[in-house]
């Protein structure tokens, strides 16, 4: 819960409001294990920003951090990432199209073989190739990063109870790619 204090507009004192969130609005409900004394406690979803732009890892962290229901791990390198995600296997991991040294399609590969996590991979202007290959190479869905805050927390949280995070936009080229693919394999045929 938060609370938000708030002046108001006669002056006659302040206004306070509390947010709650409420995980069955959802359809989902935290992961709740015993903690000490056998009292339950909140699991966090654990969160891996594969990103070589510290600005972007940074700003997505402290979005996440906000929200209080999510750990954060960052990298700035694919191997980075593949070395955080086999010491602690995170729930999501938010990879950059771009990661270096090899790119998101690769690494998001590896990290199937490692854990299993999602993973999501964001980029500007990806191409539709990009875009199913890194569907094909695993990805649990593919977003721009020019998302919203509030859209970025969505898809967090979306993948985590079985949604497929993609972009209206980026659906449509992904499908466009699709085609293509079929009409590449009618064509050798």
């Amino acid at each position: 819960a938060r609370l938000r204090h708030h002046e108001c507009r006669d002056g006659e004192g302040l206004r306070v409001w509390l947010r709650l969130r409420i995980w069955s609005a959802w359809g989902c409900s935290p992961a709740v294990s015993t903690g000490r004394k056998g009292t339950p406690s909140v699991t966090r979803t654990r969160v891996l920003i594969a990103d070589p732009l510290p600005i972007f890892r940074s700003g997505v962290a402290n979005l996440l951090r906000r929200e209080g229901d999510f750990e954060i791990l960052e990298a700035a390198t694919g191997e980075e990432a593949e070395h955080v995600a086999s010491q602690s296997c995170p729930d999501i991991v938010l990879v950059d199209l771009n990661v270096p040294p090899g790119g998101a399609v690769p690494l998001v590969r590896r990290l199937r073989e490692i854990c299993d996590g999602h993973a999501i991979v964001w980029g500007f202007d990806p191409d539709p190739n990009a875009i199913l290959a890194s569907v094909r190479a695993g990805a649990s869905g593919f977003l721009h990063k020019e998302i919203a805050p509030a859209g970025l927390l969505r898809a967090l949280h979306g993948v985590v109870v079985g949604e497929a995070p993609i972009a209206r936009d980026l659906a449509g080229r992904l499908i466009d790619a699709l085609h293509r693919f079929d009409q590449q394999v009618e064509a050798r045929e």
